[in-house]
């Protein structure tokens, strides 16, 4: 199942990989699941790290790299 995870939920886990949201999302992405973003989401990311957490952007790269992530407009067929 391919799982569309807020970004409020992503924002969170990105800035604490240790807390509550990213431990939901941790459960809620592993195999038969999949995480995507869309390019709105990833848009919206930056927007709002580049506003209110500059000095963090390292961590959301890391958290979208290291988390396997597909981008949405990669996916041909939503079986």
């Amino acid at each position: 199942m391919k799982i569309l995870i807020d970004t409020n939920i992503l924002i969170s886990a990105a800035l604490n990989p240790t807390g509550t949201l990213y431990k939901a999302y941790i459960k809620a992405v592993p195999y038969p699941n999949k995480g995507i973003l869309s390019e709105t989401n990833i848009e919206e990311l930056y927007r709002i790290f580049n506003r209110k957490f500059p000095n963090k952007l390292q961590a959301l790269a890391i958290f979208i790299l290291g988390n396997n992530l597909l981008l949405m407009r990669q996916l041909n067929n939503w079986k």
